[in-house]
């Protein structure tokens, strides 16, 4: 499926996080991804984040990349919200920036749907014909209908 170009408003996501690197995520010795989730669900995180924006979904975004995708990111699991005033401590906050994105999306089991998307922009993004990542901010979004939109930060 092709991605759509869609321009998304500066939001703020506030949740828990991790620091990791596709390698170890390939690995199920040094993965983190699945740890930090399961965290997320089994302890309600979702409900306890403040001032979270009306009928929030859930959202993990990828920040501090530190190059592309071959070097280390955070990846925060999170829910909007209106302001990150006087978070607890147990929580970080992340803007996703202003900006154009490509969004792909897809339908199907948790996590296998967003790896199959995850394969597919890493080879969308392998021609020299698409448009540039801009390593800022990348997000998932898990709607409440079922369906899981990857948005892709693009110059």
């Amino acid at each position: 499926m092709k991605p759509i170009l869609k321009y998304i408003d500066q939001m703020w996501i506030v949740g828990i996080g991790v620091r990791t690197t596709n390698y170890a995520e390939s690995r199920t010795d040094t993965a983190k991804i699945p740890a930090l989730w399961k965290r997320f669900f089994q302890e309600k995180i979702g409900d306890k984040i403040p001032n979270q924006i009306r009928d929030s979904q859930t959202y993990g975004v990828y920040s501090s990349y530190e190059s592309d995708h071959n070097g280390k990111y955070t990846l925060m699991a999170g829910k909007c919200v209106s302001n990150a005033d006087r978070l607890p401590r147990e929580f970080t906050v992340v803007n996703i920036e202003a900006g154009d994105y490509l969004v792909f999306e897809g339908r199907g089991h948790i996590p296998n749907v967003v790896i199959d998307l995850w394969k597919e922009i890493w080879d969308y993004f392998s021609s020299e014909q698409t448009p540039k990542r801009k390593y800022t901010t990348d997000f998932e979004l898990y709607r409440s209908d079922g369906a899981v939109a990857i948005h892709i930060a693009v110059a």
